[in-house]
């Protein structure tokens, strides 16, 4: 076997324990072949800037996702919210 489309022609051709062994032989060639970049070292004001803009995400998920559409829909009885069962399944007002 000597070419890529040989291989893929064998490959599918293995069991799936097989394929994943041969998917772990491959990663650890590939880990000894090509090192891994040294890791990133952040300042401490990296850091801080990356915490506060995931807090600052988090508050923006943690406010209602559904607060933008509030009113968007027209025509509906101003108790809608309250009283949706109602309106919707003729369950009784609350």
């Amino acid at each position: 076997m000597s070419s890529l489309a040989e291989i893929e022609v064998a490959a599918d051709s293995l069991s799936p324990e097989e394929k994943e062994e041969l998917l772990r032989f491959l990663a650890i060639r590939l880990r000894k072949e090509r090192p891994q970049p040294a890791p990133r070292i952040y300042s401490d004001e990296e850091l801080a800037a990356m915490l506060a803009e995931d807090e600052a995400d988090g508050k923006r998920r943690r406010q209602s996702p559904l607060k933008q559409f509030a009113g968007a829909v027209r025509g509906l009885p101003s108790d809608m919210a309250r009283n949706h069962d109602h309106y919707l399944h003729a369950r009784p007002k609350k």
